[in-house]
């Protein structure tokens, strides 16, 4: 059961740093061609 919980935070952590890179890559485009992108992900 321990390690399940923290597998969970492992994948967790991992997906949101993977968020915030597509964030950041797209902030750093400027929102261009793709305006909805952003704040889809922010929802």
């Amino acid at each position: 059961m321990k390690n399940k919980k923290h597998l969970m935070v492992q994948v967790l952590g991992l997906f949101l740093i993977s968020l915030s890179k597509i964030i950041a890559t797209t902030a750093s485009m400027g929102y261009i061609g793709e305006p909805d992108i952003p704040k889809s992900l922010l929802d």
